[in-house]
């Protein structure tokens, strides 16, 4: 079988299984595509070629013995370049942590190595996951694999890049105000934020440790839940419960972020078949929320500074100008600004629990907007004028204030059009049910 990367976890995982593919020859044809194409994309950091291939023979020796490890057994997976993997630096993309050689492998790492799963590499990200965009790395910026003149999004920017050009099956990323979904999104992939906690951090470089998640990118619902249940502290099941037949959906809208038209047509194309499908829609405005843009600000910016204040003054000039002044400014939030912040949240989170407490899961775009074009810092929405990374992370914090799972699906693209993403949500500790849900309703709108 001539089984190429672009293929879900499921079909490789059978195509595995049953003989018809080796993971060493699956390994090769991931490198393969890495090399063919990523001099366009710059999807990666590092590529680790020689340990790939080695735990592949080991992976292959482990299925003749008549070991199955599961789902991963064999699959290649890569990390975000903010992931611990045992003898290799942990930088961030930020020329400051070169030297940043990790002792041991992050928990989640472990775990798919536990599972079976190949490290094949680690993907390139927006410099210490502080920002959107993916424009500012050490190892240079991301492109669009759908379109190399565009942004991929950020600050996952290379694991959403290298899962959409077909060069990995999946890959980790880590959200801290929509991180996993912003890129996924942008190139035309399924990203998952997990509850709060769900999925461990540990080993994970920190941006903000009231905010980070950790979260899986994959072509499709059902490969993240396979992930999902890998890297998920409570090692649930992988299998999808049915959904149920007419599902409560709450569409959230931002009073103050209009969407771009061709986003807000085919939303409303995605809500039509949802309706189609029998399932009851409803509109509420999603209110308190430049409030939240602000307190979400006030609670990243300090801690974020805390974390990297000692690098910060030792190495100054290795940070780009733009992270620099944004770890500067977290030296100026105060601690009553800090707290009302956190006090702010827990209201938001009260808030937001009563508005959604009518329905069965909310919905909303996950961006207002297609990748931006590259170099580009200001966008036009019907709203306004808004910087590019305030609209790739406005709708998209609200999930890590509140810690609630949320997944971003893609809308339906036709030949020429940018992806688009459609996020789903549901209360903290639901990430199965999301799931399930997600599954279904992305078959209406693919």
């Amino acid at each position: 079988m001539r089984a190429t990367p672009d293929e879900t976890i499921t079909s490789l995982s059978r195509a595995l299984r049953e003989g018809q593919l080796d993971a060493v020859d699956l390994t090769k044809l991931c490198l393969e595509r890495i090399d063919a194409d990523d001099t366009r994309i710059n999807a990666f950091a590092v590529v680790f070629e020689a340990e790939a291939l080695a735990s592949a023979k080991r992976a292959d020796e482990k299925r003749a013995s008549g070991l199955d490890l599961g789902p991963l057994h064999g699959v290649p997976v890569a990390l975000k370049h903010n992931f611990d993997c045992a003898g290799h630096a942990t930088t961030g993309c930020c020329e400051a942590l070169r030297d940043n050689i990790a002792a041991s492998d992050a928990e989640v790492v472990t775990r798919l190595r536990e599972a079976g799963a190949i490290i094949i590499g680690k993907t390139n990200m927006h410099e210490l996951a502080y920002g959107g965009t993916g424009q500012v790395s050490s190892a240079g910026p991301i492109r669009n694999p759908r379109d190399s003149g565009r942004l991929a999004g950020g600050s996952s920017s290379g694991s959403a890049a290298a899962v959409a050009a077909g060069m990995v099956p999946a890959a980790l990323g880590s959200d801290t105000g929509g991180s996993v979904r912003i890129p996924s999104a942008t190139c035309g992939v399924v990203g998952f934020k997990p509850s709060f906690d769900h999925i461990s951090v540990r080993g994970v470089m920190p941006l903000s440790w009231t905010l980070d998640h950790v979260g899986p990118i994959a072509r499709t619902v059902e490969d993240a839940a396979t992930l999902s249940a890998v890297l998920t502290r409570s090692g649930d099941t992988a299998a999808l419960t049915p959904s149920p037949s007419e599902l409560r959906i709450g569409v959230a809208r931002f009073p103050d972020l209009a969407l771009d038209p061709d986003v807000g047509k085919r939303f409303g194309q995605a809500l039509a078949a949802f309706k189609g499908a029998g399932h009851v829609v409803d509109h509420f405005d999603l209110t308190y929320t430049r409030e939240g843009h602000q307190s979400w600000l006030a609670i990243m910016y300090p801690e974020a500074s805390a974390r990297y204040e000692r690098l910060l003054d030792e190495r100054y000039s290795d940070f780009d100008i733009t992270v620099r002044t944004q770890l500067e400014a977290g030296r100026h939030v105060n601690a009553t600004t800090y707290l009302q912040a956190q006090r702010f949240r827990a209201f938001y989170g009260r808030h937001i629990a009563e508005l959604a407490a009518s329905y069965d899961l909310i919905c909303m775009p996950t961006l207002p907007i297609v990748a931006p074009k590259v170099g580009q810092s200001r966008v036009e929405l019907p709203s306004g004028t808004v910087s590019t990374q305030d609209a790739m992370t406005f709708s998209n914090l609200t999930a890590n204030m509140l810690g609630w799972p949320a997944i971003t699906v893609p809308m339906a693209t036709r030949e020429g059009e940018l992806p688009a993403g459609l996020t789903l949500l549901r209360p903290v500790g639901q990430d199965e049910k999301l799931l399930a849900e997600a599954s279904a309703l992305a078959r209406l709108i693919n």
